[in-house]
């Protein structure tokens, strides 16, 4: 049921509202009446609203924000609707005194205010596009990038923070102290601006406080604004905030000194819930040991003494506020003394000969001639000698700092290309791919490029060529990879070679000429505007006779190009048959539109008068007289169906089988103006909508597609292409392809055995290669054997039962499979790869299974730890006292667990074994490559190497899942909240954390090897993050994967109850990646300004 809230504005003469809700009602709530002096205009009218509003875009303690539209204006802007909290209320209006009276560009401007017949306010703001600093902040933080690789990257993000710091100071000139500064309230907007955001906690210095907000503590360490007695974010709070003291500007100078820590480092200072906070808060050498941490990181000193400076314990130590501490940061991004750093006397002396390089010079010179002249001539000759190598060394020193400057350029200038690329890639994946190009053999960004262009391959990377803009005529032939243009008013007819990306010149006619496959594509029809129909030879170039002499307005050949249909100029038209015989039915009127059947079974001829269906023999399948529109004929892909609109908002619908044709006449409720088929189904556009709908179903608002189509084909794997303002691939996964030339598509080809589908667009033709852009197909949901390589299926003779689960071995590829049988026990079997007989795995009180490098282990409910070998009866290594519940293995170590937390660990190549009991309740578990043994006990993660518990790290929420990552003592753990970590064991522990994915929708997949991550998140996108080199990237539009191959380059997921394979085969190697990018399209950027 929709609830409906009924507003009306304070008095402040605002207008009224437009609401709308899911159910696409709307409703008009008039504002109350302003009095004309203050309103400035009559009061607003009930009959229409200033402001609409949409969706739900954040939410908070107090309120929420909504998308809102300003229709007298014309404008997007932000609502802010504070929440039932009672007593609260005034919180929430405090906020907007503080928000109307701070002015700067990066606080957000507030537009207008109202109250609610409830009582409860709502303010108009400003919408800002953009994301908050803390996702930029996670974007640039990978496991694996190298000591600078993120890094440099996050550091680009500082002059976020100093315009952040000048808002604050603006504020705190103010009187106004934020409270809840951290990287979720800086929002960086689309075009680059820098806005401090939630001023929900701000208040005057001096000021009483309001009555509290409803207490809300958040989960246990999660980053997250607490709105009880204590004021702001465990991780970024200031000490005296922790402590519920009076607070001023300088306890928002080190939450912007904690903002800034967070983009140097990655993470925040601290985790902890507020119970650890304010533990912290009372013990100065806690609160500073993350400050240790940061001075481990390459940072330049002045940048470490700031943050030092601005996270002081003591507030009498810190910036006095905002102001000052932008001051400092802006004097160390220019280059200049920092106040907060203590510079040695070397320091500053080299500082000064970089900024006097002149000077220096002349007084060094001067010291040279003196001393020369005053020795003696052997001293001379010596210093002479001592000079030259000093002037060398100061050569070469400088040449080095020339190359170095040279290189950081060259840096900084492939960094924009790398961000330029990826700004471009949803909107025009071609175009990213075009600026890839231009970056040099010898960048060092090709790690980065990478993943943009695997990401741009997924999208779809179009080539383009040259056309007249009034070509209208294109098809792609029988050999599936060749396209024939013509239709141009300069009677250009050529082919362009999609496989090898070439386009030439067939042939030419005087004006404007039509042109058609034919005999199987080793002809081309060509009809010139004068009249005459003749075949080009495209093995010879030889041109025969002329077959007829008629002028044609239209050809159009079926897809074996076997029959050719055609259309006069003077009315009715004709076929050509293999023979090059034409016939010509009895057709009245011009004819507009021809259609022919895939199998050039039939054509059809639509007139403004009638529509005509023959067989290639000539007899007339059906006819249907009376007014149509003969420019909406369209065919299904199968050829069985085809239709045309009559003009009394009727549909005729023609049904062809077996030489045989049924007519029926449809009459919709709603008037139709457009149709199109999606394989046997007939589609419809209604006056006035914005989409098609099934003919059958018009009522089913959920069975809609969005756009208009105007022209459709089938196309590769079956899929119907559709043109709109994009190019849109219909199936189960529906696939949008970007054109980089934005002009309204004029055409659109394809066909069902062509990788390739061809638009037409103002002057140019583009292409797209769909293989490279589908799934592939690859399985029907068997248990079988499948050689990627060669395709060759292997059936698995597998008993009775149903599987239930799953392991594979990435080593040999044999997979451990466990059945389940009605009746009986589970059985685990081993398939082996190519061969359809299994092996039964017999072990008596089977309770857990494992593979564990060339063999299996078992654990019984007698407390037996079982090693399983080929060709060796099993052997008992350990016996619990109580039933094994858990069983993991690798190549070298073993581990089991009983329910009480027994634990013990066996070395496959020595045969030493521990044995001991955690004095935890072990909630997760993992075998390192190493032997290291990792234990989860709800949020705790410890080490055990066989005596003793090392504690790891503290997590947000409960661990659920761990693995370790590839050729690294790594680990990647998800929570329960299915947030994802990458922890490295051997660092110092306030950086062993690193967060890399907020949230998943479902559980993160990573490969056998370890080194390839894959989250699918909540919008439906799944992001793959490459573990050994810090890349990611996004792979639109699939379903949850179910696995990756241990390369990484071939993703599988089930759509349905088929396996689909996606496949990635980029190359790792910069100077294949370069080649590969520079054949991907033909496609270049115009770099010659306006």
């Amino acid at each position: 049921m929709t609830t409906r809230l009924r507003w009306r504005m304070a008095d402040h003469g605002t207008d009224p509202l437009t609401r709308r809700y899911d159910d696409g009602t709307t409703e008009v709530v008039p504002g109350r009446p302003a009095p004309a002096e203050a309103a400035g205009e009559p009061p607003a009218s009930g009959g229409s609203g200033r402001y609409v509003l949409g969706a739900e875009i954040a939410r908070g303690g107090m309120g929420r924000v909504v998308v809102g539209t300003d229709t007298r204006l014309g404008r997007e802007v932000a609502i802010k609707e504070a929440l039932a909290r009672g007593d609260n209320l005034e919180r929430f209006e405090r906020e907007v005194r503080i928000t109307a009276r701070l002015e700067h560009p990066s606080i957000v401007p507030l537009y207008d205010a109202g109250i609610a017949p409830s009582g409860q306010p709502f303010y108009v703001m400003r919408k800002v596009s953009g994301q908050p600093l803390d996702r930029l902040i996670l974007e640039r933080s990978f496991p694996g990038a190298g000591p600078r690789g993120a890094l440099d990257e996050r550091l680009a993000l500082l002059p976020h923070v100093l315009a952040a710091a000048h808002a604050l100071g603006h504020a705190h000139r103010r009187g106004v102290i934020h409270r809840d500064i951290k990287p979720a309230n800086i929002l960086v907007g689309e075009l680059g601006e820098t806005v401090v955001i939630d001023w929900g906690l701000a208040k005057v210095i001096g000021e009483s406080e309001p009555p509290p907000i409803d207490a809300w503590i958040a989960p246990s360490g999660e980053v997250a604004t607490q709105t009880g007695a204590v004021f702001g974010t465990p991780g970024f709070m200031a000490p005296e905030q922790a402590r519920s003291e009076a607070l001023d500007a300088r306890s928002d100078v080190y939450a912007l000194g904690a903002t800034l820590y967070h983009v140097l480092a990655g993470q925040p200072p601290t985790y902890g819930s507020l119970g650890e906070v304010v533990a912290r808060a009372h013990d100065e050498q806690r609160a500073d040991a993350a400050l240790a941490a940061l001075a481990a990181l390459p940072l330049p000193p002045e940048l470490t003494a700031i943050v030092a400076k601005a996270m002081q314990f003591d507030p009498a130590r810190r910036y006095a506020d905002g102001a000052a501490l932008a001051d400092d940061l802006n004097r160390f991004l220019a280059g200049r003394l920092v106040s907060a750093h203590r510079y040695t006397r070397g320091e500053r002396l080299r500082r000064l000969a970089r900024r006097h390089r002149a000077l220096v010079a002349v007084i060094a010179g001067s010291a040279l001639v003196l001393a020369t002249g005053g020795g003696l001539a052997i001293r001379g000759i010596l210093r002479e000698r001592e000079r030259a190598q000093q002037a060398e060394q100061a050569a070469l020193a400088g040449q080095r700092a020339a190359e170095t400057a040279r290189e950081r350029e060259t840096d900084r200038a492939d960094d924009a290309v790398i961000l330029k690329a990826r700004g471009e890639l949803e909107r025009d994946p071609t175009a990213a791919i075009a600026t890839l190009a231009t970056l040099g053999p010898a960048s060092r960004r090709w790690a980065q490029a990478r993943p943009i262009t695997v990401e741009a391959k997924l999208r779809g990377i179009a080539h383009v060529y040259r056309a007249d803009r009034a070509a209208r005529a294109f098809a792609i032939g029988p050999d599936t990879t060749s396209l024939l243009v013509s239709g141009s008013d300069n009677g250009e007819v050529s082919i362009i070679d999609l496989a090898h990306d070439r386009q030439r010149l067939i042939a030419t006619c005087p004006g404007h000429c039509e042109a058609a496959w034919g005999e199987g594509g080793a002809v081309i029809w060509i009809a010139p505007q004068a009249g005459g129909l003749y075949a080009l030879e495209l093995a010879t170039g030889v041109r025969r006779a002329a077959v007829m002499d008629d002028a044609i307005t239209h050809l159009r050949a079926d897809p074996a190009a076997s029959h050719v249909a055609f259309a006069l100029r003077g009315g009715g038209g004709g076929w050509l048959d293999t023979a090059g015989v034409h016939r010509r039915p009895e057709v009245a009127g011009k004819v507009e539109t021809l259609e022919v059947s895939p199998d050039g079974t039939w054509m059809a001829f639509a007139t403004a008068r009638e529509l005509v269906v023959i067989d290639r023999e000539g007899r007339v399948l059906a006819r249907e007289t009376g007014a149509i529109q003969p420019t909406s004929l369209v065919r299904a892909a199968s050829g069985r169906q085809l239709a045309v609109l009559g003009d009394r908002r009727d549909i005729v619908e023609i049904e062809i089988a077996s030489g045989r044709a049924t007519t029926r006449r449809l009459t919709p409720a709603w008037q139709v103006i457009w149709l199109a088929y999606v394989r046997d189904l007939l589609y419809v556009n209604l006056r006035n909508a914005r989409e098609m709908r099934p003919l059958h179903d018009l009522d089913n608002r959920g069975a809609e597609q969005p756009h208009v189509w105007w022209w459709n084909y089938e196309t590769w794997q079956g899929r119907t292409v559709v043109a709109t303002d994009t190019l849109q691939l219909l199936g189960p996964i529906t696939h949008v392809l970007q054109p980089p030339v934005h002009d309204p598509p004029t055409g659109l080809t394809a066909r069902r055995d062509s990788r390739y589908v061809a638009m037409h667009v103002r002057g140019a033709i583009l292409t797209w290669n769909v293989g490279d852009v589908l799934p592939d197909v690859i399985a029907d949901d068997v248990i079988e054997w499948l050689d990627l390589t060669t395709r060759v299926r292997t059936p698995i003779a597998l008993p009775r039962g149903v599987v239930i689960w799953q392991r594979p071995d990435p080593a040999t590829g044999r997979q451990l499979l466990l059945v389940q049988r009605e009746g009986a026990p589970d059985l685990p079997v081993i398939a082996r790869p190519g061969r359809s007989e299994v092996s039964r795995i017999d072990v008596p009180g089977l309770r857990r299974i494992d593979l564990a490098g060339p063999g299996l282990v078992a654990g019984t409910a007698a407390g037996e730890l079982v090693l399983i070998a080929d060709g060796a009866p099993p052997r008992v290594v350990h016996r619990f006292d109580e039933p094994v519940e858990v069983v993991l293995g690798n190549a070298s170590w073993i581990l089991a667990e009983t329910r009480s937390s027994q634990l013990a660990r066996y070395n496959r190549a020595t045969g030493a074994l521990d044995a001991t009991r955690s004095p935890f309740r072990i909630t997760g578990s993992l075998v390192g490559r190493t032997g290291d043994i990792y234990l989860a006990n709800a949020r705790e993660l410890v080490r055990w190497r066989g005596r003793g518990f090392d504690h790891i790290a503290t997590l947000p929420s409960p661990v659920l899942t761990l693995d370790d990552i590839d050729g690294r003592n790594s680990l990647v753990v998800t929570t329960d909240q299915h947030a994802v970590y990458a922890i490295d064991p051997d660092l110092p522990e306030p950086q062993r954390v690193t967060r890399l994915f907020f949230r998943s929708a479902t559980l993160p997949k990573i490969n056998a090897t370890g080194r390839y991550l894959a989250v699918d998140s909540n919008n439906g996108e799944t992001t793959l993050l490459d573990l050994a080199h810090g890349t990611r990237w996004k792979l639109p539009s699939l379903d949850p994967l179910n696995t990756i191959s241990p390369s990484g380059r071939t993703l599988l997921q089930f759509a349905g109850k088929q396996l689909v394979a996606l496949h990635l085969d980029v190359p790792d190697d910069p100077q294949q990646l370069r080649a590969w990018i520079l054949d991907a399209t033909n496609y270049t950027l115009d770099t010659s300004g306006p």
